[in-house]
């Protein structure tokens, strides 16, 4: 059974269905697998398929579909400008971090960079990628746009960084590309089931080029690398190709007197409508990646973020 489908609530109805009361309890089958003994009034079973019922110890009972309950996960792929060291515990609700003396510095965290923190707190079943725009630099003292939503523990950090997430600072070529990518924290999962963009432009884009310049000559890869295999997505030259392989393509044209040029799209991978399928990242040696071949210092922001959830496994 494929363990990545949706998630299921088994209700126990009628006089003749009493609950389960101990590990000796019902055995739930989904497409014909036992799926371990039920020991709940309410189980949560993953299935990809299901029609309305299951098995429960000899009978069918009713089943609605319920959404995921993993913590949600909507990150940009980013380009590490170096590691920081956090020496305090920090509560939820902390938006200001001293880092280790020298660490803004030897990494040229500027105003505008993003600080991003993968987090595994395995006693409390916490499994975070956390990511927040810098918005004041004092010393070594940085302060971020959005609150960190888990009481964060050093030990429990698996790395802290300070990121760029405006793949347009890019100048890459064949030989010598800049990568951009996302990574699960150790013992825990993405599932990415979207991919967004957004461009700012200075002059007005069409199909041809690539944002407001000329098309590129080695393209943008996208790419998923899960246990060891790689999975090339797509690989844009212009906006066209954003087009074929993104579908949900829009050309932004600036407010009368000023504003900017822009472009944004969406790619869905899950959904029946859809690709039906999810990207699945295991542990932090997985990642899904945007390949820059070429210069494209030319835009004036581009950003790719991916959408998902967050488990352990």
């Amino acid at each position: 059974m494929d363990e990545t489908g949706p998630v299921y609530l088994i209700t126990y109805t009628g006089i003749d269905d009493p609950a389960p009361t101990s590990d000796s309890g019902a055995t739930v089958l989904v497409d014909g697998q036992d799926m371990a003994p039920v020991t709940h009034v309410n189980i949560y079973v993953k299935a990809l398929r299901m029609d309305g019922a299951v098995r429960v110890a000899g009978g069918l009972k009713t089943v609605s579909r319920r959404q995921n309950l993993f913590p949600l996960v909507e990150c940009f792929l980013s380009k590490s400008k170096g590691e920081v060291t956090l020496s305090d515990p920090y509560s939820r609700g902390s938006s200001v971090f001293t880092l280790a003396t020298g660490d803004v510095a030897a990494t040229g965290a500027v105003v505008g960079d993003y600080f991003e923190v993968r987090y595994v707190d395995d006693a409390l079943d916490i499994k975070r990628v956390y990511q927040s725009k810098i918005i004041v630099i004092v010393g070594d003292v940085i302060t971020i746009a959005c609150q960190i939503d888990f009481d964060l523990v050093p030990a429990n950090v698996e790395i802290a960084e300070i990121v760029n997430v405006n793949m347009a600072l890019a100048s890459g070529t064949k030989e010598s590309p800049v990568e951009f990518n996302l990574r699960p924290p150790n013992h825990a999962e993405l599932l990415i089931t979207r991919m967004t963009f957004d461009m700012i432009l200075t002059t007005n884009p069409d199909d041809g080029l690539f944002g407001d310049i000329a098309a590129l000559t080695n393209g943008i890869i996208f790419v998923s690398k899960a246990l060891d295999l790689y999975q090339h997505l797509f690989v844009a030259f212009d906006n066209g190709d954003f087009r074929l392989s993104m579908f949900d393509v829009a050309f932004t044209t600036r407010s009368s007197g000023g504003g900017s040029y822009g472009v944004s799209a969406r790619k869905t991978f899950a959904g029946e409508e859809k690709q039906n399928s999810m990207i699945r990242l295991h542990g932090n040696l997985d990642k899904i990646s945007a390949i820059v071949q070429d210069n494209i210092t030319g835009l004036v922001r581009m950003r790719v973020k991916v959408h998902g959830n967050c488990q352990g496994h």
